[in-house]
């Protein structure tokens, strides 16, 4: 029965944002809605305990700059601070021509990632469980942003998409 609801409202959600999603993706973000709320019963990952809230709050959130991403072309996707892989993983599954990167600092958070890529069979989701910094010293071309910009790094080769939510301002997001 909850299934159903979480369907429809998934599906209504789509189509209000005119988003064309196949029906076996759509199945995908359900069953992965459905990990988090399993998992959530343990783990803190995320402060949202209704699952038709999360539909709103968590797949059709992470899934609002899908078509920002195709329009770019990305092929290399970094989600930093990923938490329980919003909108990593929605995205991952939306766009399996995608490479998805996920990194958080927290292991309860990039085990639950590593446990919904093996379970959803996410062949272009991969997860790194420490500092932004150390992985892209370690695998990406950087640079220093500049002196007023201590905490920023300069990315070449790789799309990140920035996420700024908070109640007076809604979601904002940036694509560089």
């Amino acid at each position: 029965m909850l299934k159903v609801a979480l369907q429809e409202k998934l599906e209504a959600g789509l189509a209000e944002m005119n988003l064309q999603v196949s029906a076996d993706k759509q199945a995908k973000l359900i069953a992965y809605l459905q990990l988090i709320v399993k998992w959530n019963q343990v783990h803190n990952l995320t402060a949202i305990r209704d699952p038709l809230e999360m539909v709103t709050l968590h797949l059709l959130d992470s899934l609002s700059v899908l078509h920002y991403v195709k329009v770019a072309g990305a092929e290399r996707l970094l989600d930093v601070g990923a938490g329980a892989g919003l909108p990593s993983i929605p995205l991952a599954i939306c766009l399996p021509e995608l490479q998805v990167t996920a990194i958080d600092a927290v292991m309860k958070k990039t085990s639950f990632m590593r446990q919904a890529k093996g379970e959803l069979d996410l062949t272009n989701f991969h997860v790194e469980t420490g500092r932004v910094e150390a992985l892209l010293t370690n695998q990406y071309n950087t640079r220093p942003a500049g002196k007023k910009k201590k905490n920023t790094l300069n990315i070449t080769g790789i799309h990140v998409i920035t996420f700024a939510c908070n109640a007076s301002a809604g979601l904002g997001f940036s694509l560089v």
